[in-house]
């Protein structure tokens, strides 16, 4: 788990904490928290035997409600929700438990020194209760201890041989009456070491142990370090140290009286970057995130990642602000967030990194003098990739020349693709170009001589381009996007320094002043551009409060005034943010602005005199280098208004200087841009209903050299928001900007309209929310762009539980040629996977926007449970039966006016003549239960289809259908059969023309005969027919099986079954992919033997045989031996 140089330190942390375990007096806390795997459930909380209604289950801070959003098993510890929890969405629990309760120590006998004695020797006494007399200690220690640990034998048919093991662990409790522990441990199949034990580290796939008391604290195993950031004034008292991280390792702090120490060791599998950019008008989504240098970024490290638009930072989850794609770096956002061309798209997060092994180390040390009010600190932070232990490759002599003369380039850390194979061993050939230039030419497997890598190298940037069938194709230079090359990940190296000094002559003035000094070696391995490794910042200022004081005679509310300054060299390096998020719309910078070299000043100063009564000024200035300056002015006002509302007053104003390249001119431009920001607010609340309006007006002017822009830009915004109307919430949003003048948006008109109705527990039948928001845009001399997103939830189950309906919508309608974004059958054709698209290389530019249709529907009818008397007819029937319905759709369709309102009953779909691509599929199942209970009858049938329009050579339909009746019939005397006979059928058109059409038909028998628990038997037999009537092919499907179950001694339960089926083509062929499954002819054998024994209350003994025998292989057999002990 974690490298060798960190195993030792990690074990002297955890030995050391053994030694403050007597620290100090802690509250116990029961918490844990549950991440979603996409289903209901159920998951484990972290204990079994829960004190009923001690839990409390909450998702961002939304207590959810027992037996509607969740049930819950207190035994068991296993909590089930009503709907199903995304990826990675997380909730978080709060529980009291029962506890086990353990003495600080048992003995038989006890050693006892006697100061009295002439003797050295300790006396033996022994522990012998006296009943007379017998008290009870009072338990003052609690642990809780729950896991299973195994050991198998297994070996397969090729003779290999492999003894494995696994234990899952948890503990949690108290170790001592005033230190808590809880602990996770995974070690899973892996090999056993001589003495049984798992000796490394490493080894664990997972580990997390944590230690608190009242003065330490220490964790190992997978932890989080950092979490500050430059919205919660910094970490750890630290303003230049803003940074997240996840790590492999151990971590411990120790704060008592003066002293403060906290340390961290760990591995680091991540790099943080940060990417901000603005959104396009239409586009939801996906927008593909990159690095700091402009790659594209995979695998992100899961709930690493903040976001934030315009400024405010967002919330993760489908119901709430956005989705992201961890694997390909994609990230959407939900109607609750209209993106247009002027959001401002901020995304901090740390992506996963394991060229080389990384090392992390942090240290951060404060002593407190003066009864607290002078406070010195100092922080260390080394992230250091090991250049001699490349993780996923290995270096050369060669390739280390190579990093070495790179430098801190990393587009000059290559090497050649291209490797000579042989004759008809390669992919590729070498050919020339109509210019004279030698390419490598794609012929498919085993017809070149060559093999040939490519890499990424950027937009236009290469000269061949990936053709979608496994080869790369010659597009000539700037054409492409790849070349053949290898790029070598250079090893860095970065650590930062910092001390901090913080006074505070009273409780309302804080004094605050930090030196840091970064280093960063882009390339540890080359001593080329060093000289620009080392940067320094420093950061002071100051922040004095005052609350309820009195001033000329009177009581004024507060007063508030803070500033600061900032120096920071052009090469310093911070590992995280370090500038607040509003910096960036407060004063309109650009967001190419490189971070670095700056000078910069800014005080806030806020006076209220009243409640709701306040004055606000704030100066700023900022220089970075001799390339840009601003400053800036804002001023403000608060009064109250009416009841218990205010209104507000804003100016702010700011001038930029910046000097820019222009490539056309090869000159050095000054830019001059001067923008001014009036604003005026409203917040009211009338009874249960808010009422919140603005409008602000935004003057902007540009001038570069002769020429000059001006653009004003007025934004309306209204809100109205009501919650607790018996269970119902609503809000509705209005918002317009209007632009106008000679810039590049020109005159322009935006409106979005957002709404939302909320219902939750009606009559304790209905969970209902909808939200439905439009946006219009509007440009001189074009017809106006609408774009409508809908989405609707509806949940139906009455307390009788006789019906239960959940019905899910999603409309995404956009007017914006090529902003919708198609998945497009790639299976055939030429196409380029783009920002999460397939679009054809034929054609990029002929792209048609569509509008996105997504339901889904399940419905349950249980009308036995109506309780109705069963002596009239309907009350017969009612009683004897349930069904079960789902269907889900997804349509895309071009923008065209057609009325689509129909499209929300659950059974309708699209105009055929409408649709783009089409997914559907349908599931309906009938249970029949006569009233004697002796017999159970089952009818399903199903559909699914899926069409595409935009297919490379016209339309691709496939549909399948199958229905199936099935009976379980009780004979008597123990005997149960069961029958099922079904039909089914599939197709493929591919543009107009049949690839195949398949009617097919299965027939099965099972008869089983039960004494009591002790002993099943049961015997079966299948016949299959499948033909094919385009090729007139057809297969046919002969099947018999076989099951005993049988009781041993009452403790365990032995299995067996046998299975066989010869798969027979008419004419004789090998095998046909669309008939029997994909099955080759001939015979197919299995038999499974298996064995569950109960050795005592924790112990398992468990024995598998597995025997399989088909047309693909001859023969594959599977032994394991395994024993289980549960605690």
């Amino acid at each position: 788990m974690f490298s060798p140089r960190i195993e030792p330190i990690a074990l002297f942390f955890i030995t050391l904490s053994i030694g403050f375990t007597q620290a100090g007096d802690l509250e116990v806390k029961k918490k844990f928290q549950i991440i979603g795997q996409g289903a209901r459930g159920p998951y484990f909380v972290g204990e079994k035997n829960l004190i009923e209604n001690s839990e409390r289950l909450s998702c961002d801070s939304l207590l959810l409600i027992k037996n509607k959003d969740y049930w819950i098993d207190y035994q068991r510890g296993e909590v089930s929700f009503s709907k199903p929890l995304g990826l990675e969405e997380t909730l978080q629990v709060v529980y009291a438990s029962e506890l086990i309760a353990l003495k600080k120590r048992y003995f038989q006998r006890e050693l006892i020194f006697n100061s009295g004695s002439s003797s050295s020797s300790p006396q033996v006494v022994e522990n012998k209760p006296s009943f007379s007399n017998l008290k009870i200690p009072e338990p003052n220690l609690n642990l809780r201890l729950q896991g299973n640990k195994t050991v198998a034998v297994q070996m397969n048919s090729t003779q290999n041989f492999s003894l494995q093991q696994s234990l899952n662990l948890t503990l949690a409790g108290q170790v001592t009456s005033d230190v808590e522990i809880q602990a996770l441990l995974s070690d899973q199949n892996l090999p056993v070491s001589s003495d049984g034990n798992t000796k490394r580290f490493d080894e664990l796939d997972k580990l997390s142990l944590a230690l608190s008391s009242s003065v330490f604290d220490a964790a190992l195993g997978d932890i989080q370090q950092g979490g500050g950031s430059a919205e919660t004034n910094q970490l750890s008292g630290s303003q230049l140290f803003s940074y997240s991280k996840r790590l492999k390792g151990v971590q411990s702090s120790y704060n008592k009286g003066n002293l403060g120490v906290d340390v961290a060791v760990a591995d680091s599998k991540g790099r943080n970057s940060s990417f901000q950019f603005y959104g396009e008008d239409g586009k939801q989504g996906p927008y593909l995130l990159k690095t700091g240098d402009g790659k594209a970024i995979v695998n992100i490290i899961p709930a690493s990642e903040k976001i934030w638009l315009d400024g405010k930072l967002l919330n993760r989850g489908s119901d709430y602000d956005y989705s992201i794609d961890y694997e390909r770096g994609f990230l959407v956002f939900t109607p609750k967030q209209i993106i247009t061309n002027q959001s401002q798209i901020l995304v901090d997060f740390e992506y996963s990194n394991e060229n080389y092994a990384t090392d992390f180390f942090t240290g951060r040390a404060k002593v407190k003098f003066n009864e607290g009010k002078f406070v010195l600190g100092a922080t260390v932070v080394n992230e250091e990739e090991d250049r001699n232990s490349p993780s996923s490759f290995s270096l050369t002599a060669e390739d280390k020349l190579i990093l070495k003369q790179a430098g801190d380039n990393s587009n000059q850390a290559y090497r050649s693709g291209v490797q000579y194979v042989g004759e008809n061993q390669g992919s590729y050939n070498k050919a020339t170009d109509s210019l004279g230039k030698e390419f490598y030419q794609y012929t498919g497997p085993n017809l070149g001589v060559y093999n040939v890598s490519f890499s990424y190298v950027g937009y236009k940037q290469g000269s061949y381009q990936n053709n979608s069938s496994g080869g790369f194709i010659y597009v000539y230079p700037q054409n492409g996007d790849y070349l053949p090359v290898i790029y070598l990940p250079l090893p860095q190296n970065q650590s930062l320094l910092a001390t901090d000094l913080n006074y505070a002559p009273s409780e309302n003035f804080l004094i605050q002043a930090e030196y840091a000094r970064s280093l960063k070696d882009l390339n540890t391995l080359s001593n080329l551009d060093e000289n620009d490794n080392a940067g320094e910042a420093l950061v002071t200022g100051f922040n004095f409060q005052q609350k309820d004081f009195n001033f000329l005679n009177s009581n004024w509310s507060h007063l508030k005034s803070q500033a600061s300054l900032r120096i920071i060299s052009d090469n310093f390096a911070p590992l995280g943010r370090i500038s607040p998020v509003a910096r960036q719309h407060n004063w309109n910078l650009p967001l190419n602005l490189k971070s670095g070299n700056e000078r910069s000043f800014e005080i806030s100063n806020q006076i209220s005199p009243k409640d709701k009564f306040s004055l606000n000024f704030d100066f700023g200035s900022i220089k970075s280098g001799g390339v840009f300056s601003a400053t800036r002015e804002n001023y403000g006002i608060t009064l109250p208004f009416f009841f218990s509302g205010k209104i507000g007053l804003n100016q702010q104003k700011v001038k930029i200087n910046e000097n820019v390249f222009d490539s056309t001119s090869s000159l050095k431009l000054n830019n001059k841009r001067n923008q001014t920001r009036n604003q005026i607010s409203l917040q009211q609340l009338i009874k249960r209903v808010g009422v919140n309006a603005s409008f602000e007006k935004e003057e902007n002017q540009a001038a570069t050299l002769n020429i000059s822009a001006n653009q004003t830009v007025k934004k309306f915004n209204f809100r109205v928001s009501g919650d607790n109307f018996k269970g119902t919430s609503l809000a509705t949003e209005f918002f317009q900007r209007k632009s106008s003048g000679n810039s590049y948006y020109g005159n322009s008109t935006l409106q979005i309209w957002q709404n939302q109705v909320s219902i939750k527990n009606w009559k304790q039948t209905l969970n209902s929310n909808l939200e439905f928001t439009t946006q219009i845009s509007q440009f001189p001399n074009q017809k106006s762009q609408r774009t409508n997103l809908a989405s609707v939830r509806v949940d139906i189950s009455p307390p009788s539980q006789v019906t239960f309906l959940e019905l899910r919508y999603l409309i995404n309608q956009s007017g914006i040629a090529q902003s919708n974004y198609l998945k497009l059958d790639s299976s055939k054709g030429q196409y380029n996977y783009v920002d999460s698209q397939y679009i054809s290389t034929s054609n990029l530019n002929n792209f048609s926007s569509a509008t996105l249709f997504t339901k889904s529907v399940h419905w349950v009818f249980s009308p036995y449970k109506l309780n109705k008397s069963q002596k009239s007819f309907w009350g017969s029937i009612l009683s004897v039966f349930y069904t079960d319905t789902y269907l889900t759709l997804e349509e895309h369709a071009p923008q065209q006016n057609f009325n689509w309102s129909e499209w929300f009953l659950p059974w309708s779909n699209l105009k055929a003549d409408s649709i783009l691509i089409k997914n559907y599929s349908f599931q309906q199942e009938i249970n029949f239960t006569p009233l004697n209970r002796r017999h159970f009858f089952k009818f399903r049938w199903g559909n699914t289809l899926f069409e595409n329009q935009l297919y490379s050579t016209g339309k691709i339909s496939r549909q399948e259908n199958q229905q199936a009746l099935s009976g379980n019939f009780n004979l008597g005397d123990n005997f149960l059969l069961q029958a099922e006979q079904s039909w089914s059928s599939k197709e493929q058109d591919l543009s107009g023309y049949l690839n195949y059409q398949v009617q097919g038909q299965q027939t099965g028998f099972t008869l089983t005969k039960r004494n009591f628990v002790i002993t099943e038997i049961s015997g079966g037999s299948l016949y299959a027919k499948e033909k094919e009537k385009i090729n007139q092919i057809s297969s046919e499907e002969i099947g018999l099986k076989l099951r005993l179950a049988h009781s041993v001694l009452n403790r365990g339960r032995v299995t067996i079954d046998a299975k066989w089926s010869e798969v027979k083509f008419s004419p004789k062929i090998t095998n046909a992919w669309y008939l029997a499954g994909g099955r080759k002819a001939g015979g197919n054998w299995e038999l499974n033997l298996n064995l569950n024994y109960k050795i005592s209350q924790n112990f398992n003994y468990l024995v598998t045989y597995r025997s399989q025998s088909n047309s693909y292989f001859k023969s594959k057999n599977l032994f394991r031996m395994e024993l289980r002990a549960n605690f």
